[in-house]
C-alpha cells in the first residue's frame, strides 16, 4: 500500500532520525574495520577488535548520525567518539571478569576522544578552550595548558 500521508512539519515522523542512525552506525562499522586493517597492515599482525569495540562503534556512530541531524557534523563527530568509548568500555566492564579500568581513565579517555575531534574540527575558527574561558573567565592557566598540550593527556592516569 503506497504511502499517501503527508508530513507538513518536515520531520518524516522520525523516518529521517532512523536513516540517520542507520548511516551512522554502518560508518561505525566501517571505521571499526577500517581501524583494524590499518593496524593489522602497520604492525604486520592480523588485529581484529573485540565484539565490545563494533557494538561500541556502531552505537556510537547511531548516536553521532542522528546528533549530526540536529546538531551539525561537528557535535555529531564528538558525540559519536564520547558514545563509542563510553560504550564498548561499559560493555567491557560488565562482560569481562578482568576489566581493570576505572571509571575516572575510561571518562578521561572519553574525553580526549572530544577534544582531538573538537581541535581537529575548529581549526581557523573559535577553539574549545576560548570558549572555555567566555564561561568561566577565571580558568586557571594550568587548566589551559592541559587542555591545550595533547600530549599532557598521554601522562595522565586516573587509576590508584
Amino acid at each position: 500500500m503506497p504511502m499517501i500521508k503527508t508530513d507538513k512539519t518536515g520531520f518524516w515522523f522520525g523516518m529521517d532520525d532512523l536513516i540517520a542512525a542507520g548511516a551512522g552506525a554502518f560508518a561505525g562499522l566501517v571505521s571499526q574495520a577500517a581501524g583494524d586493517i590499518v593496524t593489522t597492515i602497520v604492525t604486520g599482525e592480523v588485529h581484529i577488535s573485540s565484539w565490545q569495540d563494533y557494538a561500541g562503534a556502531m552505537i556510537g556512530g547511531a548516536a553521532g548520525g542522528v546528533t549530526t541531524l540536529y546538531a551539525g557534523p561537528v557535535i555529531g563527530a564528538a558525540v559519536s567518539g564520547e558514545t563509542t568509548t563510553l560504550v564498548s568500555e561499559g560493555i567491557k566492564a560488565v562482560t569481562e571478569p578482568d576489566y581493570d579500568k576505572s571509571i575516572q581513565s575510561v571518562l578521561v579517555e572519553a574525553g580526549q576522544d572530544v577534544l582531538e575531534l573538537s581541535e581537529e574540527a575548529f581549526k581557523g575558527a573559535v577553539r574549545p578552550i576560548e570558549i572555555l574561558k567566555s564561561i568561566c573567565p577565571n580558568i586557571s592557566d594550568f587548566i589551559e595548558e592541559f587542555i591545550q598540550d595533547k600530549d599532557v593527556w598521554l601522562e595522565v592516569s586516573c587509576d590508584n
